[in-house]
């Protein structure tokens, strides 16, 4: 099994990036091959040796998508391209992501593949709060693709998660956070 962990980015960790990279330095030591991939070049302040530490941790592969900081729709769907070219010439069985933009750039570029999407839903989303176009974008990319699977980080993030996405409860299910 391969497997790609795609978040913004890795190298200013936040909650949902610190997850990303414990998960994908843990799985890599279980013998699962797990690589990461940032949305963003690997140009930016601190990336170097940020990248050199976690291949240092046995993560064997880092990829960047080049994008902007808070891209354009047009750079997201190239994202998705180079998102759909990775996936196939690497043959990953699953991208786990969890930050809105990459979940969005996944649902589009793995259209077409074998691979399947896992997203974490981490925060709690309201339909009458969280309907901006980005959120609109969201919930029109989930929708195109049925190989995409959810983890919830409590029973109120599912619970309105189904609500405002409209996904089948079968394809949701809840993980807290934990400590390792």
């Amino acid at each position: 099994m391969k497997v790609l962990i795609f978040t913004s980015q890795f190298f200013e960790i936040g909650g949902i990036e610190r997850l990303a990279v414990e998960l994908a330095i843990d799985l890599n030591k279980r013998g699962v091959h797990t690589d990461l991939l940032s949305m963003y070049s690997d140009n930016l302040p601190n990336v170097k040796e940020k990248t050199n530490e976690l291949l240092a941790l046995g993560i064997p592969n880092i990829y960047f998508l080049g994008l902007e900081v808070h891209p354009k729709p047009i750079e997201i769907l190239k994202g998705s391209i180079r998102l759909n070219k990775l996936v196939r010439k690497n043959k990953y069985n699953i991208v786990e992501t969890s930050a809105l933009t990459p979940i969005v750039i996944s649902s589009l570029g793995l259209r077409g593949t074998k691979c399947h999407q896992i997203t974490g839903i981490h925060q709690v989303f309201i339909k009458e709060r969280d309907n901006m176009f980005q959120h609109k974008i969201l919930k029109w990319a989930i929708s195109l693709n049925n190989k995409i699977r959810y983890y919830a980080i409590s029973e109120y993030a599912l619970e309105k998660w189904l609500t405002y996405s409209n996904v089948s409860r079968k394809h949701v299910c809840c993980i807290y956070n934990s400590i390792p």
